[in-house]
């Protein structure tokens, strides 16, 4: 995948998890992740979440904030892939807030607190 993509489509997580949350930005980020990231392990559970998404959820369907621990662990795997220690939840000074394994592997730490620093934590 190119670095370009990968900028835009962390821009994009950003963007959902400081509140962007219509139906049709959740659609711009799922074509983005089917356009140029199909190779990558995550692909599956990701673009499955994408597509289930539905605001104020629903038996079958996923809600904002069940989207956004998807899109939030997604947003730490990308940073750490590209080395970005800067956008490291764990160096967040208010990690005693909470945390959970990501839902891709139990080594991926995904922030749990709402901390208004979604750019450097993920939160």
């Amino acid at each position: 995948m190119s670095e370009l993509l990968r900028t835009e489509l962390r821009q994009m997580l950003s963007a959902y998890l400081d509140g962007r949350q219509d139906k049709a930005f959740v659609s711009q980020i799922e074509g983005l992740v089917i356009e140029g990231f199909q190779d990558e392990a995550w692909f599956d559970e990701v673009s499955e979440d994408l597509a289930l998404f539905v605001p104020g959820g629903g038996t079958y369907y996923l809600d904002e904030e069940a989207l956004a621990v998807t899109l939030r662990t997604l947003l730490k795997r990308l940073a750490d892939a590209s080395g970005g220690g800067a956008d490291s939840c764990t160096e967040h000074p208010n990690a005693e807030h909470g945390w959970s394994a990501g839902a891709f592997n139990d080594s991926v730490i995904n922030c749990a607190h709402d901390c208004g620093e979604a750019s450097t934590c993920g939160g």
